[in-house]
């Protein structure tokens, strides 16, 4: 290799990590922003029937059945170990399940490695950015951590691309030269879970636990916001979160968190604050479904909300009436964006109903929180209905609202 081989190598590398330690910077000043006490300890759930159950159902089993197979229970180094989790950064299985180090700095198998609960870590940050990521140890965030450097990759289903956990290779100490030890044993065990040989095992056993369809942002009804992922699991979302959700879908480009912070509030909402809201949202969604710079969804993840929109143009004015007669609870957001969107899909919805011929959709357009001031909507069923009494009320209600709407 040539001098100018070795500047442009060395150059390359010192841009790898400026931008590594950008990426640690941002991840502190969300965990600062939503109040995460430093001398904590990561949460973890107990180990019991139900955990082991979930693990032998997780896609992830396979890649811990491999690296037992050729790990063992040996770790990788005198002074580290391989730690495997879920999508969500949860603990799935450790090469050092018995030793002390194991007891020492994963709590249990089932600690939970995510950003709300553990800072900043690899497994964290892997799967928020779906990329290797290392983290030396004084950049944790929480102190229990600090003397732990470690290096974590995203696995993927080969069939679908969609992430399904990540490989953690961890090293005690408190040298740098530490992290050049969990580096170099990641790779290695990347390669082996990506070989063509390894993959024979892991893929078929991924592919079965691999659902096709895409995740889904429910807005209406009485168990509204949640979300259901693509394995069916039902979780439920603040406000805030489905807000954000329905942001991204509308706008399937992506948002900033500058133009997040716009569109979520009237007053001036620090971007470091949506990071932190963000970060949170993707400890529940999964980071292959929420990915970054800028902010998306990925494109399988639907919303009932926008599904009221094109049904309404494309004629099927019951079916999307019947989604928002049922309750929405964006209906009185006051996200400035989320507003936009809400008024986009009423305005479309009313248009379809002062067009449409189905009294019956009138009626149930006329019952909701929106179609209730729609004056034309009213007179419209008033001319349709061979029912006296409806034609009398709805005449009667669109009278009622021209009245209200008269200057005093």
């Amino acid at each position: 290799m040539g001098s100018g081989d070795v500047e442009g190598a060395a150059a390359r590398a010192d841009d790898d990590d400026e931008q590594r330690r950008a990426v640690i910077a941002e991840s502190w000043q969300r965990c600062r922003a939503i109040g995460l006490d430093r001398g904590a300890n990561p949460r973890s759930s107990p180990i019991g029937p139900a955990f082991f159950d979930y693990r032998r159902s997780h896609a992830m089993h396979a890649v811990q059945a491999l690296l037992e197979e050729t790990i063992g229970d040996e770790s990788v180094g005198t002074d580290s170990f391989v730690f495997i989790t879920d999508e969500r950064a949860g603990g799935l299985w450790t090469s050092d399940r018995e030793g002390p180090r194991a007891q020492l700095h994963s709590r249990s198998l089932a600690v939970l490695l995510s950003e709300e609960s553990a800072g900043t870590t690899a497994p964290a940050l892997a799967l928020l950015y779906g990329s290797e990521m290392q983290v030396d140890g004084p950049e944790h965030y929480l102190h229990a951590l600090a003397n732990l450097w470690a290096a974590a990759a995203p696995i993927r289903d080969e069939a679908t691309g969609r992430v399904i956990g990540t490989v953690c290779v961890a090293t005690v100490g408190d040298q740098p030269t530490a992290q050049k030890v969990s580096l170099i044993a990641l790779r290695s065990i990347v390669r082996l879970i990506t070989d063509g040989q390894a993959l024979d095992v892991v893929a078929p056993v991924l592919a079965a636990g691999t659902a096709a369809d895409g995740a889904r942002v429910v807005t209406c009804g009485p168990d509204a916001p949640r979300v259901v992922l693509s394995d069916g699991t039902d979780r439920p979302l603040t406000r805030r979160q489905c807000e954000i959700l329905v942001l991204l879908v509308w706008q399937s480009s992506g948002l900033s968190a500058e133009r997040l912070a716009v569109a979520l509030s009237e007053t001036s909402l620090d971007p470091v604050t949506v990071r932190a809201e963000v970060s949170r949202l993707r400890a529940t969604v999964g980071g292959e479904l929420l990915r970054s710079r800028p902010y998306r969804l990925d494109p399988t993840v639907t919303c009932d909300l926008v599904d009221v929109a094109t049904d309404a143009t494309a004629g099927r004015l019951e079916r999307a009436v019947s989604v928002l007669s049922s309750g929405c609870v964006l209906a009185h957001s006051t996200a400035p964006g989320v507003i936009e969107i809400v008024d986009e899909v009423v305005s479309d919805v009313g248009s379809a109903a002062l067009a449409s011929p189905d009294v019956a959709a009138l009626e149930m357009w006329t019952s909701t929180v929106w179609g209730r001031r729609d004056e034309g909507a009213w007179r419209r069923l008033a001319e349709l209905s061979d029912d006296p009494r409806t034609a009398t009320r709805a005449e009667g209600r669109a009278s009622l609202i021209d009245r209200r709407d008269q200057p005093l």
